[in-house]
């Protein structure tokens, strides 16, 4: 679900909720032309030439703010992975809204964020604190691969 709202929303400054004019299909082209089978999950993230991709300044805070819950979290039972994954989901939806980003820089974007998101959907459907735990770090693996990537 967030993964096509990300695919409709970034890059274009009007909100989800503004039916006034659809863009979803001058997004997605963009996608088309990357060819059938095309998947984020499975493509490795590249610098750019050696260095760090730039992150428009607007998305910053929410990425700041989805590290913090993470450091800050404190598991009580598995419901608690289902409260975080709540608030990290809200966060991306912020991160989603707030991208103005184009070109290369937002394709490798695209390569970190919907495996990000499909961590954080993936936490909101445990079952267990085993499962919390090993999805937990994972979207912690994912921070850390953003900071490798992107500043």
């Amino acid at each position: 679900m967030f993964s096509a709202l990300f695919l409709w929303s970034c890059g274009n400054q009007r909100h989800a909720n503004d039916h006034d004019h659809d863009h979803s299909h001058e997004h997605e082209h963009d996608h088309d032309e990357e060819g059938e089978g095309h998947n984020h999950e499975t493509e490795a993230l590249q610098l750019n030439e050696g260095k760090k991709w730039m992150v428009n300044e607007e998305m910053k805070p929410h990425i700041d703010s989805m590290k913090m819950l993470l450091d800050n979290f404190t598991m009580t039972n598995a419901e608690s992975f289902h409260v975080l994954s709540a608030s990290l989901a809200g966060h991306n939806q912020n991160l989603i809204s707030s991208c103005t980003m184009k070109g290369p820089s937002h394709d490798e974007l695209h390569k970190w964020l919907h495996p990000h998101m499909e961590r954080v959907e993936k936490l909101a459907q445990i079952s267990t604190e085993e499962q919390g735990v090993e999805v937990f770090n994972a979207i912690n693996e994912s921070f850390k691969e953003f900071d490798e990537f992107f500043e």
